[in-house]
């Protein structure tokens, strides 16, 4: 009689050991499979209890990591010596199963069966690590004190990110608006551009000289031409490589009565940019030198174009910015075209 009654209770022991060890298992899943800011987020929203419960659980943060590696280390090794009396293959099996469970990186999934258990669990679970709290929350604080915190983002290179974004984007339960992914993406890529790749090419710019009389002719021509800006030089020339002296902004023609020169109303001053540098470089010349006009040169110190601020901002956003100007069509892709076309000319001649 007395033989049975310590077999079943044996029996009953070793059963609660192996459940307390699962329910540990269960909520360590639960808590790792969400951020805690996600978390929050569901739970605030009310519409889904069980990651309410969860999250009211994870908020107890060290407490609760310290209970469940208490209990679950505590009823592993009380199983597993109760299972060493009935056979060690059964106990290694064991083993290897429990250290399988508790290290597998495999998360819950939010509509899945166990993670409504764990919701339903972490009930119970919260009253008790919350009872305890006093005594859990000075030990998981020695703890930390003694171990380091070196949380690692798993990034290590530019590309890591990039391939980030390109994951977060294709997520199915993403909430990011893919223009702020595009913007986050031109943002790390633009810098790799150069400036050649983007500039406006020395065909297609409009130079005014600075002697130009200010007048419905000039209006006309610096609208049909479909900039806003426009490099003055020196002296009416059609030479290669003009003397550049400063930059007019057709707003300021606009703003400026008919009458006067065109070097009454420019900014004076040109900066430069040799073609070969990179997009980030541009950027910082037009923030340290307060123009949005820059000159483009080549190897051989001779205009190869210009670019814009808008040109360097339009690789960051990914998307083309309206010019002051109501030009319907794109000057630089005309300009590309007809480069096109004279090329295939003098092929075919």
């Amino acid at each position: 009689m007395y033989a049975v009654r310590y077999k079943g209770m044996k029996t009953l022991i070793f059963v609660v050991l192996a459940l307390l060890f699962l329910v540990c298992v269960l909520l360590d899943k639960a808590y790792k499979t969400i951020s805690v800011k996600e978390l929050r987020r569901r739970a605030r929203s009310g519409k889904d209890k069980n990651t309410a419960n969860i999250y009211k659980l994870v908020s107890l943060g060290g407490s609760l990591k310290t209970f469940l590696l208490l209990v679950g280390g505590l009823s592993a090794a009380g199983f597993l010596l109760i299972l060493a009396k009935f056979s060690l293959p059964i106990t290694l099996i064991a083993v290897l199963l429990g250290a399988w469970a508790a290290m597998s990186d495999r998360s819950l999934k939010t509509d899945s069966f166990l993670w409504k258990i764990a919701g339903i669990i972490s009930v119970p679970t919260f009253k008790i690590v919350h009872f305890l709290h006093p005594v859990l929350s000075k030990f998981s604080k020695s703890v930390s004190n003694l171990k380091p915190v070196n949380l690692h983002t798993g990034l290590y290179d530019k590309e890591d990110l990039l391939e980030l974004l390109n994951i977060q984007n294709q997520q199915v339960d993403n909430r990011i608006p893919e223009s702020d992914l595009m913007i986050a993406f031109g943002a790390l890529t633009f810098g790799d551009k150069l400036v050649r790749d983007i500039m406006t090419p020395r065909r297609a710019i409009k130079f005014v000289a600075a002697s130009d009389t200010i007048g419905p002719l000039l209006m006309d021509e610096l609208h049909k031409s479909g900039y806003s800006r426009f490099p003055v030089v020196k002296v009416p020339t059609k030479e290669a490589n003009p003397e550049i002296v400063g930059t007019l902004y057709s707003k300021e023609v606009m703003a400026h009565q008919s009458g006067g020169k065109v070097a009454d109303v420019m900014k004076k001053g040109v900066h430069i940019i040799s073609e070969k540098q990179n997009l980030r470089e541009a950027l910082n010349e037009f923030l340290k030198t307060q123009h949005h006009l820059l000159i483009v040169t080549n190897d051989f110190a001779e205009i190869a174009g210009v670019i814009s601020m808008e040109d360097v901002m339009e690789q960051i956003l990914g998307q083309k910015i309206a010019d002051e100007s109501l030009h319907p069509e794109d000057p630089r892709a005309e300009a590309e075209k007809e480069a096109t076309e004279e090329q295939k000319l003098q092929s075919d001649n």
